[in-house]
């Protein structure tokens, strides 16, 4: 018995193996056909599992194979140090490769994944006589569009050494914006001495200064000269400018070591910003205050205080920033609730006075989401899954999901205007109206800036259309990997929900449903920032090379696009 079991074992192992597939390849520096050793070879089957993922490395010749996949669509990976992570058919770094389609048995050869080579940002901070600036923030940035407005995205930050330098590796080439932001000096204010914190320049607001009664200070022996000057070492981006328009970027090629960057600070004389912080009641109340540029990636120094019976007072240099106040407090059936106000606040040369800020709670705004139709086959929606994500400058985001029968409540909403994104609708539904009361907000602006009489009601209608497209070069050939883009019609640009995006396949295919009803043109760009074509300058550039159509409810279009290099 034991035998034949181990015989039937065999020959179900050997029928499974029948249906395996294999690839095999090789890795090579981009640019040059040399074979690149020991690279991490990583295969993940498309809509598979973890059980399904393989791994191999390199031999000393960059040749590789995998073996015992299972038949269907695989991306295939490439990590080694010093080089940028690669997959096989990406048009460009960092952009998604192609899939390869393994039929049962096959031997897929000749694979090629080509990797660049990274490189290095180094330098020093010196301050305004030339001396290294210890403990400095550097940080080297990337333009991006995370929301369709461009921003810096941080890529590295570190602090420098005794020596004033700095050293950024593993950068993948591209252009490359650089800052650095000195420690905050401490200051005396009356009889108090403040030591400034300085919080990662991505969060906003930061951490209330340490402050010590003169006798504390003087008794642990830490006062220091500088706390004594009034000028403040300003953020300072490369080649040396405190504007960041201003700024020029390090355009870093593969490989490349670009050293010797000297980022001199420059000071800026620092001006107070006082007034008062009251409730509702116009009663004075403890808060915190932070002076913050209003934007994520703007690599600034925030700057935060306590208000102390409603009186605060900052010290900042010359800016335009988002003033805001919070004030934290315990509420009935509610162990934690935040009042806040929010103000703009352009900073010039002169102390600025008497500011009044008017905290007020948090509240609640109701609502419902309904479909307008059936849904295909008389399914029923799955409201639950869908997100509605809330999020505004300064305030705090907030993301919620409707109950079953598609009602649902906002908590914690500050007076502000919020901008609204829905994800994971239900399949084949778009957005078809957003109201609040009589007030059309399908733009997805709420105006949150006093509590709303009427709940926000959000229908959608399960009637998308769907687009086919092939993506072809000038001599009519498909086109893998190229990014292709549904971008709305002038009139409604601003609405988030109506981008569609894909990439294309093997054979320069793109199949993309979904799609709210209307006109579109269509673009296909062989090398593009995620989102970018949300810019409205961007998209200046290419409206021309878009092909325009329209869509109806439940309809169907296909075309051929030509590709935009």
């Amino acid at each position: 018995m034991r035998i034949r079991a181990y015989v039937l074992a065999l020959l179900v192992s050997a029928l499974q193996g029948s249906d395996r597939a294999t690839i095999e390849g090789i890795v090579t520096k981009a640019g040059t056909n040399e074979p690149l050793s020991r690279a991490s070879i990583v295969v993940t089957m498309v809509q598979g599992e973890l059980s399904d993922v393989s791994t191999v490395v390199s031999d000393d010749s960059g040749q590789f194979v995998v073996r015992n996949l299972r038949p269907g669509a695989h991306r295939v990976f490439a990590t080694k140090d010093g080089f940028v992570r690669a997959e096989y058919g990406q048009r460009t770094l960092m952009r998604p490769g192609t899939p390869i389609e393994l039929a049962a048995g096959e031997t897929r050869r000749s694979i090629v994944i080509s990797m660049t080579a990274t490189g290095v940002i180094s330098g020093r901070a010196l301050d305004t006589e030339g001396k290294p600036l210890r403990g400095a923030f550097v940080r080297v940035s990337r333009p991006a569009y995370p929301s369709g407005v461009r921003e810096l995205d941080m890529a590295q930050r570190v602090q420098t050494n005794d020596l004033g330098e700095f050293r950024f590796f593993g950068l993948e080439p591209g252009a490359y914006y650089l800052m650095a932001l000195p420690m905050g000096s401490p200051y005396i204010e009356g009889d108090n001495y403040i030591i400034p914190t300085t919080s990662p320049p991505d969060l906003l607001g930061g951490e209330p200064e340490v402050r010590l009664t003169a006798a504390q200070a003087l008794s642990q022996g830490i006062v220091s000269p500088s706390a004594f000057t009034q000028d403040f070492f300003q953020t300072t981006y490369y080649p040396g400018t405190m504007d960041q328009t201003a700024a020029i970027p390090i355009n870093l090629q593969a490989g490349a070591v670009f050293s010797g960057v000297e980022l001199r600070f420059q000071k800026s004389p620092v001006v107070h910003v006082r007034g008062r912080v009251m409730d509702s009641s116009r009663q004075p109340v403890n808060a915190t205050v932070s002076l913050a540029l209003p934007f994520y990636g703007t690599d600034q120094r925030a700057i935060s205080a306590r208000a102390v019976d409603g009186v605060f007072d900052l010290r900042a240099p010359a800016g335009s920033y988002l003033l805001t106040a919070r004030m934290n407090r315990s509420t009935a059936g509610s162990p934690f609730s935040q009042d806040a106000a929010f103000m703009r606040l352009d900073v010039g040369d002169r102390d600025i006075e008497n500011i009044a800020l008017t905290v007020f709670p948090n509240y609640s705004v109701t609502g419902s989401m309904t479909i307008d139709g059936s849904l295909p086959g008389g399914a029923n929606p799955d409201l639950q899954r869908v997100v509605i994500n809330l999020s505004a400058p300064g305030a705090a985001g907030v993301q919620i999901r409707p109950n079953a029968a598609g009602v649902f409540t906002i908590s914690y909403v500050a007076r502000a205007t919020y901008r609204m994104v829905l994800v994971l609708l239900p399949a084949n539904t778009y957005i078809k109206s957003a109201r609040l009361g009589t007030q059309d907000v399908i733009d997805g602006i709420l105006p949150f800036e006093t509590p709303p009489r009427d709940p926000l009601d959000i229908v959608l209608r399960p009637t998308t259309a769907a687009v086919s497209a092939t993506v072809v070069d000038e001599a009519q050939r498909p086109q893998a990997g190229v990014t292709v883009v549904l971008v709305p019609d002038a009139a409604r640009r601003s609405r988030r929900d109506l981008y569609r995006t894909a990439v294309a396949d093997a054979g320069g295919r793109v199949n993309i449903s979904g799609i709210a009803p209307g006109e579109y043109k269509a673009f296909a760009w062989e090398n593009i920032l995620e989102n970018s074509w949300q810019d409205p300058e961007i998209l200046r550039m290419y409206d021309s090379r878009g092909q325009a159509f329209r869509l109806g409810e439940s309809s169907r279009e296909s075309m051929t696009l030509r590709v935009i290099r």
